[in-house]
Parts: structure tokens; C-alpha cells; sequence
């Protein structure tokens, strides 16, 4: 039956909520659920700041309160997109006692673990949460009453057992772990940090990622005044680099999140290789592999992409790419979640079937350390041999000697390279 037949008054017949929010009636108004969008805001209609966590240990945002709290009831909110199939959301300690509150991912799902005086409860809800679309997970405790939330729904009440209800707490921490829980190493947590977006975390009321928005403004107050600075005194080119053998290579670290405005990477290479490396871009995730590799492959360039044990290849063909001329090729992703890789006006196409490749690893040209294995899927090929040039990632130009975080067998400058063949008559 409608709801204006029951109650008088359809307050979500005019579709109130914007962005894919979803309307719900209350008794003399109307409330937004915007918890599976992007948005927030009474009508889903507020962009929020989205803040990116790669993984890094220890660079996570901590809160060490004044003096420690006794807590009684639990208001927790997070909101949240990734790709981990196990990560920490929020986790809270007691320096003089084993209480811990830790809301989690395993294997996709939510896991809440509470200890309360020595008594450890788990809770597990939700499934699927990995598949990098926003969700919102909310967890109230009111004493021995527990309920949890995800995505607009309530999915569970229990109560729990012993009558303890006093949660000591002195510091709180947002996407990744304080410390080892029972059974767990310190080694093992450092695989538990997350690797996604969030736009909110707060737990009773204190906005865990307060530290996290002040320094991203510090950041970009500091960059907006030395832009003018960097921008009049940054190279129009540049330095160009020499391999001088097939061993070498340069590394560069991507923190930042580029699916929003898609991938995009140009470089200028000249040499007479075959068949070696020109770039992998390796996501540091700890399950599954993650990968877009660029190959010469006889003279062609190949692109291959790696998402856990899919794998999708395409060549642009017709011409050989060895001639030691300068070439510059162009990676772009496609609106429809895709790969392009252009050089002058031949391209070579990757659909969009895989998952869309998240930004929070490394960038490796001309080969790989001696540490990292090669890649399962990616033809085996030597490393680069020859020059390489104006490195673009996104918008900004980076200088392939001093942006580098490290490189092995690398020199400035690009040298003649000579290709010897002997005949024997």
C-alpha cells in the first residue's frame, strides 16, 4: 500500500535525494540515505573530500586521548571503498588493560572483534565489501545491547554475554591495526593496514581523520605558494636517462588514488631492443596481483594487465618500434574502465572487464629490482637498453634522475647505441 495511504503524506514523491541517494519517509518529512554513494549532505548532494590510505605503516592518523575513557556506548561510522580482501577500519587500545574494539575486513566482510575485561566477542556481517564501491558501516553499543549497520540497513542485534560492558580506551586509530591482537605477530599486522578511500570515520563523535584533513591543508596551502615558484623554475624536459646495459632500472613510488580521473602516463624512449621491459606499474597489495606491464615484444609494444588471476594482452602491430628513433607513447584509461596505449597514431586497446586498477605502489622502467620476482603472466623479457625521456604522470612532469626514488644502472644523458652484426663469408 503507499505510504501517502497509510501515514497522509508521501514526503519522497517529489525524489528529493540526489546522486542515487535513497529516500525514505518519516512522519513529517523525508530522510536521505546516502550510504552506498559518494555523496553526503541531507540530499546526497555534498561532494565530501576523499581521503587515499596506501599501506604504509605507521602513516596512519593515531589518537591518544587526554586521560583514559570508560566507555559504556559505542557510536562508530565509517565510510569507505577498497579493493583488500582483509584491512583494518578502526581499532582502539588500553595501555593497563587487554580492552581493544577493532572493526575490520576479512575476506570481503565485516568482523567486529570487542574485548571487554579479558572476554573476546567477535561478530561477522555483510559480504562483498571489497569490490571498491562506497559503503557506509555504522556499529552502536548501548551496554550489553549491540546492533550493526551496513549500507542503510540494520543487520544484526546481539547481546552480549558476562554483563562487562566498561570498554577502557586511551588511543584510537584509523586503517590499520595499534597492535597485535591475541595470536597475531607484529609482523603479520603490518598486512592488515588498508589500502582504499574513506570520507568519514568517526567513533563517539571524534573525527578520526582530523589529522588526516589538516594535513592534506597544510600540504596544499604549501603548495599553492611555492607553485608559482616550482612551476617557473621546474625544466620544460626532463633529464633524459641512458641504460647503459640490460640490468638496470628506475623506481618510483605512486601513493595517490587515480581512478577518479583515470590513469594517465606518457614517455619518450628511443632503442634497438626487441624484446625487453619499457614499464611495470605494480600495486603493493598483499593478495592477489595487480599489475599494467608495457613491453617490447619483437619490435611491438604490448600491453598487459594483471588483476588477481585475470589477465588480458593487446599489441599495437604494424610497426616496429626498435628503430632508434625517439618514440612517445601514452597510457590513458577509457571511460568505460579500460586501457589505451598510444605511440604516434597506432593504438592498442584493453576492454574494461577487469576490475578498474587502483594507484598505490610502484612505477619500475627499463626492468625490475633483483629482489621482486617476475611477474606470472607477463611474457619474459630483458631489461631496457637505450634512452628514455619525459616521464608524465597525470599532470605533473616528473625528472626521470631526481624524481627517482631509486635506480640501478642508470646514467644521465642518452648515448649513440650501436647495433653490430657480423657476417662470416
Amino acid at each position: 500500500m503507499p505510504f501517502s495511504k497509510v501515514f497522509g503524506s508521501d514526503y519522497c514523491l517529489t525524489d528529493p535525494c540526489q546522486n542515487g541517494g535513497i529516500c525514505r519517509n518519516g512522519h513529517t518529512s523525508f530522510h536521505c540515505d546516502c550510504a552506498k554513494t559518494h555523496f553526503e549532505g541531507p540530499r546526497c548532494n555534498d561532494d565530501p573530500a576523499v581521503y587515499s590510505f596506501a599501506r604504509r605503516h605507521g602513516d596512519a592518523p593515531r589518537i591518544r586521548l587526554p586521560q583514559q575513557k570508560l566507555s559504556q556506548a559505542e557510536d562508530v561510522e565509517i565510510k569507505f571503498r577498497t579493493e583488500d580482501l582483509k584491512a583494518v577500519l578502526i581499532d582502539t587500545g588500553a595501555f593497563n588493560a587487554t580492552d581493544r574494539f577493532r572493526l575490520s575486513l576479512d575476506h570481503g566482510r565485516l568482523e567486529l572483534k570487542i574485548t571487554i575485561d579479558g572476554n573476546r566477542q567477535s561478530f561477522g556481517w555483510g559480504e562483498g565489501l571489497n569490490d571498491n564501491q562506497w559503503h557506509t558501516v555504522r556499529v552502536q553499543r548501548r551496554g550489553e545491547k549491540l546492533r550493526l549497520f551496513v549500507d542503510g540497513k540494520w543487520e544484526n542485534h546481539y547481546i552480549l554475554p558476562n554483563g562487562k560492558i566498561d570498554l577502557h580506551i586511551d588511543e584510537l586509530n584509523v586503517a590499520e591495526p595499534l597492535q597485535p591482537y591475541e595470536g597475531e605477530s607484529e609482523e603479520s599486522i603490518s598486512n592488515d593496514d588498508f589500502d582504499g578511500d574513506i570520507i568519514k570515520a568517526t567513533f563517539n563523535e571524534i573525527d578520526l581523520l582530523e589529522e588526516v584533513r589538516l594535513r592534506q591543508k597544510d600540504r596544499t596551502s604549501s603548495e599553492e605558494r611555492s607553485e608559482g615558484q616550482r612551476l617557473k623554475h621546474r625544466k620544460v624536459k626532463s633529464t633524459t636517462v641512458w641504460f647503459d646495459t640490460n640490468e638496470g632500472h628506475l623506481a618510483f613510488s605512486l601513493y595517490r588514488n587515480t581512478t577518479q580521473n583515470g590513469i594517465k602516463l606518457a614517455l619518450k624512449f628511443r632503442t634497438l631492443s626487441k624484446k625487453s621491459l619499457i614499464f611495470i606499474i605494480w600495486n603493493e597489495k598483499i593478495v592477489d596481483s595487480e599489475l599494467i606491464a608495457l613491453q617490447l615484444i619483437n619490435g611491438q609494444l604490448r600491453l598487459t594487465r594483471i588483476s588477481g588471476n585475470q589477465l588480458s594482452t593487446s599489441t599495437i602491430k604494424g610497426k616496429k618500434w626498435n628503430d632508434l628513433k625517439w618514440h612517445t607513447l601514452h597510457l590513458s584509461e577509457l571511460l568505460s574502465g579500460g586501457l589505451k596505449v598510444s605511440i604516434e597514431n597506432k593504438s592498442a586497446e584493453i576492454d574494461g572487464t577487469l576490475p578498474a586498477f587502483r594507484f598505490s605502489g610502484k612505477l619500475f622502467l627499463g626492468g625490475l629490482p633483483s629482489g621482486i620476482p617476475w611477474p606470472t603472466g607477463v611474457t619474459p623479457t630483458e631489461g631496457f637498453r637505450g634512452c628514455m625521456a619525459a616521464l608524465k604522470f597525470g599532470n605533473e612532469l616528473l625528472d626521470l634522475w631526481s624524481d627517482a626514488e631509486s635506480g640501478v644502472q642508470v646514467e644521465k644523458g642518452c648515448r649513440v647505441i650501436f647495433e653490430i652484426t657480423i657476417i662470416y663469408v
